[in-house]
């Protein structure tokens, strides 16, 4: 049988953690620090990303899990995914934000010190703003590479500017201009 997650057992959980936490002084990742990370990413910033140093980190970890390197996995895997989606909204395509991270993720699964798990969190920053970087010098790279997407994900259907200048968020004429160019 199947059970059920009891709201009142999250709510135990939490009141646990809040007491741990605030016996052993123990604060979270300042929410600015990790938006200035994000945003060097969706800038293109890559040689300014840097998330902090182990130690720092360490310093800031809540008590998610009982098993440190866990909760070091569970930090790698929000940041890897936070990362992506940071990305392709700096200009990456979606499926290439989307196949590095599964790359990094299978990269992660490796990994066996809290080292190793630290350099795939540094590693797929830089990564993805450099990636961005590279979108964002190709004039309209973002729109091509997003209706080569749409069309390759929908290959055997019978689709129109219409559909694909919607997908992309543009006007069919703005896309079309686009293309001409290219």
């Amino acid at each position: 049988m199947r059970r059920k997650i009891a709201e009142e057992e999250i709510e135990e959980i939490v009141t646990k953690n809040r007491l741990i936490n605030s016996e052993n002084n123990l604060s979270r990742l300042p929410l600015e620090r990790e938006k200035r990370y994000f945003d060097k990413i969706r800038q293109g910033k890559y040689r300014e990303v840097h998330f902090m140093d182990l130690g720092e980190l360490e310093q800031w970890m809540g008590q998610s899990t009982k098993d440190k390197l866990k909760m070091f996995e569970y930090i790698a895997v929000a940041a890897i995914s936070m990362g992506a989606r940071t990305a392709i909204e700096g200009g990456m395509p979606a499926d290439a934000a989307f196949d590095l991270s599964d790359a990094m993720l299978q990269r992660l699964e490796k990994a066996r010190t809290l080292e190793e798990m630290h350099e795939i969190i540094e590693m797929s920053g830089v990564v993805y703003a450099h990636e961005v970087l590279k979108s964002k010098m190709t004039k309209n790279s973002y729109l091509i590479e997003q209706s080569k997407n749409y069309i390759s994900s929908h290959i055997f259907k019978k689709i129109s500017l219409k559909q694909i200048a919607e997908y992309v968020g543009v006007t069919p004429e703005y896309l079309s201009a686009v293309f001409s160019k290219k």
